[in-house]
């Protein structure tokens, strides 16, 4: 029979085989959970945690730090940071919740009523589908977007492609290449770093190939 344990206002239910350990409100999941409800604080899924249905609501936090989760449901103003080594069947957000994904792999992204879901790197997202007035953020550059495929390159240089569609588009089977109003692209410049580490490179191979052309040849 699963357990439940209050921690402030937040309730953490986990099955017997996992684990919390209690760090204030919140804790931390480690180990198998079939379900996990948090209420309130903030809530830490460990590389160990193997959770079936996640539920989380009001504002609370939650972060997955490399965390398997089948699938995570969000309401109110709740919100979940997924980084990487994270994995995801199913992240449905409703109400106004939030996501911010930093890393991890997420088969499907499901968007609903005024929630929004910040992307800046994935190892893998298979669909992002939006409702009413919800909005994906995506970070990165060399976007493009066709016949419902989005595609282009991370914050940290990978370069993706997934679906993102309106929800009511893919059942009517209207995918066109009109990107939906609720898609946001924020243009990030490659770092300056890396640009002037491209930029000295290139002055350096174009100064040796003056300095061969211009050595003369001696012959014997």
């Amino acid at each position: 029979m699963a357990a439940s344990v209050w921690l402030g206002l937040a309730a953490v239910v986990f099955s017997p085989g996992g684990r919390l350990d209690a760090a204030g409100p919140g804790g931390t999941v480690e180990g198998h959970s079939p379900f996990v409800s948090v209420n309130s604080g903030v809530t830490n899924l460990s590389a160990s945690a193997r959770i079936s249905y996640l539920d989380v609501y009001n504002s609370a936090t939650v972060n997955s730090l490399g965390a398997t989760v089948s699938w995570a449901n969000l309401y109110g103003d709740s919100s979940v940071n997924v980084h990487r080594g994270s994995q995801i069947s199913w992240l449905l957000l409703h109400d106004r919740a939030s996501a911010a994904i930093h890393g991890g792999t997420i088969s499907w992204v499901k968007l609903f009523d005024a929630s929004q879901a910040h992307f800046r790197s994935a190892a893998d997202i298979s669909w992002v589908l939006l409702n009413r007035q919800a909005q994906a953020h995506f970070y990165g550059r060399t976007f493009q977007y066709s016949r419902g495929i989005l595609s282009g390159v991370w914050l940290d240089g990978r370069s993706f492609s997934l679906w993102a569609v309106n929800e009511a588009d893919l059942h009517a089977g209207n995918i066109s290449s009109t990107m939906p109003s609720g898609l946001r692209l924020h243009i990030v410049p490659e770092p300056a770093g890396a640009a002037l580490a491209a930029g000295a490179a290139a002055a350096l191979w174009r100064s040796g190939r003056r300095r061969r052309k211009c050595t003369p040849r001696v012959s014997g």
